[in-house]
């Protein structure tokens, strides 16, 4: 199942790189900001990669894979686990349940509604790395799930945080200079 074990594995880490990042959007991203890291990614590819061993239905469509299990395990007790609050959890799962299903292997499934993003076609490494070269620098809030209008709000936020940080280091800098006098 190593065509299996790809697609999966790619659709992982992009639900990886989407729940982190979905960090960035505040409370539009998440009612409560989850520590999310590279160990979760790890263990869940891992047991990605022993359910997939475990799964011999010879067919090689994929129907022996126990998706609804993988979702469980990943979203409830991997990523989930972090996870506090009710409606984070609802919302971790459906956007997991978007990348841990069997459509995922039809050609040119689309990982995000506007389809820039796309699973790519199965391949050696290097193909999966120069496939995701291509994809946009900074990704729109619809590929997290969010509307449009999240990137004002999020620009908004980053933009008063970066103000008052200079505020703070003018006042700091002004209260040196009373001292010197």
């Amino acid at each position: 199942k190593s065509k299996e074990l790809k697609t999966l594995t790619f659709g992982l880490a992009f639900f990886h790189a989407l729940v982190q990042e979905r960090r960035a959007f505040g409370s539009l991203g998440w009612n409560v900001p989850y520590g999310f890291n590279d160990s979760d990614f790890r263990i869940s590819v891992r047991q990605l990669h022993m359910f997939l061993d475990q799964a011999d239905d010879g067919d090689g469509a994929g129907h022996g894979i126990p998706y609804k299990a993988l979702r469980y395990i990943i979203g409830e007790v991997n990523y989930g686990g972090r996870v506090t609050d009710d409606w984070d959890r609802r919302t971790l799962n459906a956007l997991l349940s978007h990348f841990i299903t069997p459509e995922i292997h039809s050609p040119n499934y689309s990982l995000s509604s506007s389809g820039q993003y796309l699973v790519p076609p199965d391949g050696p490494h290097q193909s999966y790395l120069d496939y995701i070269k291509t994809f946009p620098v900074t990704g729109a809030p619809e590929v997290f799930g969010l509307h449009e209008n999240a990137d004002i709000t999020k620009d908004m936020s980053m933009t008063t945080s970066l103000f008052q940080s200079i505020l703070l280091t003018e006042a700091g800098s002004a209260s040196g200079k009373e001292q010197q006098r």
